[in-house]
């Protein structure tokens, strides 16, 4: 285990009824090649992705730090925990930590079930990106427009709402305008 277990995780964050919690994984191109990272928010579904270049622990360190700095101030209510995988490019907790300023938690190793929304959107990500796919094509506007569409899917365990529906409501009780 890298840091902290899933088990150490508040039992509340399981329920997916607050806001801020997350679920991240990385995606692999074609012959190890290319990295691409996901964050799932687990109440309203929002993902977001990002082409991380490589494994290098540091890639998503930086991720999290721009994350951090885009949403200034409010960054600790949109960021409360963050859950991964035990990849090695997950492995600077203590820097992911300060990075973001959120909890870093991870899963049981093979037990990808621990992070099921995130590996679900992941799945849906593949429609557009196929495994055994370089990701050398994939643009920032590209990657834009696949989050896009997966956000604005209509899901049934959100009532039939879409993910950036949901995701606007809680930014709008965060960042008061």
């Amino acid at each position: 285990m890298l840091g902290k277990s899933i088990d150490e995780r508040p039992v509340y964050v399981d329920k997916r009824e607050e806001f801020g919690h997350w679920e991240g994984d990385g995606i692999l191109g074609k012959n190890h090649k290319g990295h691409l990272i996901t964050l799932v928010e687990r109440k309203t579904g929002i993902g977001l992705i990002f082409n991380a270049g490589d494994r290098q622990s540091c890639r998503i360190v930086s991720i999290l730090e721009s994350l951090k700095e885009h949403f200034g101030d409010k960054h600790k209510e949109i960021f409360k925990t963050i859950t991964f995988d035990n990849g090695s490019e997950f492995s600077q907790s203590n820097s992911m930590e300060t990075a973001i300023g959120a909890s870093i938690y991870y899963t049981h190793p093979y037990s990808a079930w621990e992070r099921g929304i995130n590996e679900n959107w992941n799945g849906i990500v593949r429609r557009f990106i196929p495994k055994g796919s370089g990701f050398d094509h994939l643009t920032d506007d590209i990657l834009e427009r696949i989050c896009y569409y997966i956000n604005t899917m209509p899901r049934k365990r959100l009532k039939y709402k879409t993910p950036l529906d949901l995701w606007n409501k809680e930014l709008s009780n965060i960042i008061v305008v």
